[in-house]
C-alpha cells in the first residue's frame, strides 16, 4: 500500500501521502506512535498534538488534492515545542503531497 504513495521524513515525523478516490468528501489522516516514542501516556499525548496540528494547519492544504495521509511519530517528538513540531509536520506533508502529485501520471513510483 505504501509503495503507491510518497514519503517525506522530517526530524520529528515521517509522512506518507497516498492517493485516494476523488469522490470522497474529506481527506483521511492516520497517526501512529510506536512504543519507541514512549509509554501509553506519552504516545497518546503525541497523537493528540499531531491530530490538532493536522486539523488546524495542514488539513486545508489537502482538501482538493485527493490524498490520504499517514503520520508516523518519531522519538523525541513528545518534548518538542509546538511551533517546531507543527513546522516539521507541515513541511513534511507539503513535500509528500507535492511528490505524490508530481508522480501521478508520469509512470513513477
Amino acid at each position: 500500500m505504501y509503495r503507491a504513495g510518497a514519503r517525506a521524513a522530517g526530524r520529528f515525523v515521517v509522512v506518507f501521502a497516498l492517493p485516494r478516490d476523488r469522490d470522497q468528501e474529506y481527506p483521511r489522516f492516520g497517526i501512529t506512535a510506536s512504543r519507541k516514542v514512549g509509554g501509553a501516556v506519552v504516545r497518546s499525548r503525541v497523537k493528540r498534538r499531531l491530530r490538532e496540528i493536522l486539523r488546524t494547519m495542514v488539513a486545508p492544504e489537502m482538501m482538493a488534492v485527493g490524498v490520504d495521509v499517514v503520520v508516523n511519530a518519531r522519538r523525541g517528538c513528545d518534548s518538542v515545542p509546538w511551533d517546531d513540531l507543527s513546522g516539521d509536520l507541515s513541511a513534511c506533508v507539503r513535500r509528500a503531497v507535492r511528490s505524490l502529485c508530481g508522480n501521478e501520471g508520469h509512470g513513477k513510483r
